[in-house]
């Protein structure tokens, strides 16, 4: 019959385990683009987002997301699904 320190180490170990294989798959679904979201009943669910990555020579223009500025290129922006107008913006260039 096992002892209560091997027990306590079993548990231990286990935990740890755990752990780590939770921490892995929620650092992989971000990695993949899900971003958890509240929903309008107060709970939590996964939402599946994009990627969109702007590089432009010359480099530093004004990146343009239905006419808000985001952000400048050389840049990556989480988006969720549907269509966006786009305008990438230098001053001195077409």
């Amino acid at each position: 019959m096992p002892q209560h320190s091997e027990k306590r180490s079993l548990a231990i170990i286990l935990s740890v385990f755990l752990f780590v294989g939770i921490g892995t798959y929620v650092v992989t679904l971000i990695a993949r683009g899900y971003r958890p979201s509240i929903t309008h009943n107060g709970g939590v669910s996964l939402t599946a987002t994009g990627l969109l990555s702007v590089t432009s020579k010359p480099k530093a223009a004004s990146v343009y997301l239905d006419g808000s500025l985001i952000t400048a290129t050389d840049d990556t922006i989480n988006l969720s699904p549907g269509k966006y107008l786009l305008k990438i913006v230098k001053d001195g260039f077409l």
